[in-house]
């Protein structure tokens, strides 16, 4: 009984976070009906705290922006070009699936957050929070990041073009690549992460090679993950700690599943959609 009192305790009440929570994501005209979920579901489970949402815009249309520029704590930012095709689309999947500049905005999206915010965590709209996010905001502040397992190695997902200018077939470089990746689409960052994560990150997008799939990664085309590789590389070969169902937080171990706090939804206010449809034709 002592243990698991100790237990409880030390998961619910793991580093009580006292200051701003600083959100980040990002939308298109097509992805906009997903932001109100999102921030129902962050305002809803922290409503002890101030909440600071940035939205960066990568083909919002006006009456968007200014619908979400009208609400609370809530501020619409431009991305910057770093590229011509930044935020064309681009078929990723064999189903014919599209995504802008092959996801190559989203570190141009932490670069430019930190112009705004001293740490954020970054949440793609398609995710729902589940619980507060102390235990997140926490780690953030004591590490100056947070990055989670995707559950997937890395090696599968590279393409031979990102395998040679990293070098990784080299003696010892390749290791890296047996190692699990980490969630692209959630990710806690603070301006510590410029110099060794962030800017580096910034630089590979001014070419969108380094993020296109071209069919040479080990699962084939709709294989290669784009960001996520490039994130999941870069941490790992820097050491970063990838979190696995335990957070350390002030030397305590503490449980952690992420679908218990962030969790991906694709459930929509059906009338919200229809409202989008009608706008965009």
């Amino acid at each position: 009984m002592y243990w698991l009192l100790l237990f409880i305790c030390i998961n619910s009440c793991a580093l009580h976070f006292d200051r701003p929570m600083n959100f980040v994501t990002v939308a298109d005209y097509e992805h906009y009906p997903w932001l109100s979920g999102l921030f129902t579901s962050i305002y809803k489970h922290n409503k002890n705290h101030e909440i600071n949402i940035i939205v960066f815009d990568i083909g919002l249309l006006s009456e968007q922006v200014k619908a979400l520029e009208a609400q609370n704590n809530i501020q619409v930012v431009p991305i910057e070009m770093v590229h011509p095709d930044l935020c064309k689309k681009f078929v990723v999947r064999k189903n014919g699936r599209l995504a802008r500049g092959w996801y190559a905005w989203k570190p141009v999206v932490f670069y430019q957050a930190l112009n705004y915010f001293d740490y954020f965590l970054y949440i793609d709209s398609g995710m729902r929070v589940r619980a507060p996010l102390d235990i997140i905001f926490a780690a953030i502040q004591q590490d100056g990041y947070f990055f989670y397992t995707c559950h997937h190695k890395i090696r599968p997902t590279i393409t031979k073009y990102i395998l040679n200018k990293f070098n990784l077939n080299q003696r010892g470089r390749g290791s890296v690549l047996e190692h699990y990746g980490m969630l692209g689409g959630l990710q806690g960052l603070s301006k510590s992460m410029l110099t060794s994560y962030i800017k580096p990150m910034y630089e590979l997008a001014h070419d969108l090679r380094n993020f296109e799939d071209d069919g040479t990664a080990p699962w084939g085309f709709g294989g290669a993950r784009h960001d996520q590789s490039l994130f999941s590389l870069l941490a790992r070969l820097s050491g970063y700690i990838i979190h696995d169902n335990f957070v350390t937080l002030d030397s305590k171990k503490i449980s952690f599943k992420m679908d218990n706090f962030i969790t991906v939804s694709k459930n929509i206010d059906e009338n919200i959609l229809a409202a989008q449809c009608h706008l965009v034709g």
